[in-house]
């Protein structure tokens, strides 16, 4: 009889919310995420401590600054885990910029370039990469170039419609949304609503992909932070999962019937109506988000979690001591203003 889990793996792509050749093992996902939250955990083993000292050693001979040092030791440090489970999946790893690149569309432009050539020391190709980039003004922009330049990108912490669409009309590999912290907000109970935040996220998930497949755009919509397996099951027909191990192996033990959810777009009617944005400036962009000051915080909280989890790491390769330096963190009150739909810089 088969489990559950089988029965998703025909509704949905499953992606691995890990970056661990055990769970990739067990599991058999497409896809898994090597982000620096993912990467951060279970530095202590024997393993990953050469790998960690191996890849200081190769960012002292390459770093001109002790913040430059920092940046390149943890890019060669997850290229060096991630690349050998490249080869356990058939599909990508998704691996983030540092998002404290927010509000830089050169900035990030030029790390994923860092980034894609490190795998391809490995002799691992663009192909198998998504590059993970905070759906900002900024984060589309350099997603609109790196897409012109052949390189896959994932936009994350997409929360309205017209940010999605906006997503996908520069062509986007994949947007994602955060279901849980949608929820939370939300409080959501099933209630119609005219705001994108004030419904659940799986219906924002199942309205994006409603919007995108009329319009004919090829972006997928993948849900993120599901923390429960009711609502992995209520989003199953969703085009990406990403799933954390101890659900995939609840599902795994679940011998009951899974049915292909229905897309709840009735929720968020506007969702059926909103037009493919054409935001002539940043300006444009930034009032659009300002009109659900909801998304806008959700947006500029997930960034500086993203921020929280990279300085995390850079700590993790401190083996051999010396003081943290990490990039500056999103958190003044300018960037703040900016990312909750203010003025322009």
């Amino acid at each position: 009889m088969r489990c559950k889990l089988d029965r998703l793996r025909t509704m949905s792509v499953i992606a691995l919310d890990a970056c661990d050749a055990g769970a990739i093992a067990s599991y058999c996902p497409f896809h898994f995420d090597a982000s620096s939250s993912r990467v951060s955990k279970g530095t202590s083993s024997v393993h990953r401590l050469r790998l960690a000292a191996a890849a200081k050693a190769a960012a002292r001979r390459l770093a001109t600054s002790e913040p430059e040092f920092w940046s390149i030791a943890a890019r060669i440090y997850r290229a060096k885990i991630a690349a050998p489970l490249l080869e356990m999946v058939p599909g990508r790893v998704f691996i983030d910029v540092c998002p404290s690149l927010a509000l830089n569309t050169e900035g990030i432009r030029r790390e994923a370039l860092h980034i894609l050539s490190e795998f391809a020391a490995d002799g691992i190709g663009p192909s198998r990469l998504l590059i993970k980039i905070p759906a900002t003004w900024e984060g589309i922009r350099a997603a609109e170039k790196l897409q012109a330049d052949g390189v896959d990108t994932l936009l994350t912490l997409v929360f309205t419609p017209d940010q999605a669409l906006a997503c996908a009309d520069v062509g986007a590999s994949v947007i994602s949304v955060a279901i849980g912290s949608v929820d939370d907000r939300s409080g959501w109970q099933g209630q119609r609503a005219s705001n994108s935040t004030s419904v659940g996220g799986g219906a924002l998930v199942h309205a994006f992909q409603e919007q995108f497949l009329q319009r004919e755009y090829e972006t997928a919509v993948m849900a993120t932070d599901l923390r429960s397996t009711d609502t992995v099951e209520l989003l199953a027909g969703a085009d990406i999962l990403l799933i954390e191990p101890r659900l995939l192996n609840a599902l795994a033990f679940d011998q009951h019937e899974l049915a292909r959810s229905a897309p709840n777009v009735r929720a968020y009617p506007n969702c059926r109506g909103a037009q493919a944005p054409r935001f002539a400036n940043e300006r444009e962009f930034r009032e659009m988000m300002s009109e659900d000051p909801t998304a806008s915080t959700l947006l500029c909280e997930g960034i500086q979690v993203g921020v929280h989890w990279h300085r995390d790491l850079i700590g993790a390769l401190e083996i051999a001591g010396g003081a943290l330096t990490a990039e500056k963190p999103v958190s003044d009150a300018r960037d703040l203003v900016l990312l909750r739909g203010g003025g322009s810089v």
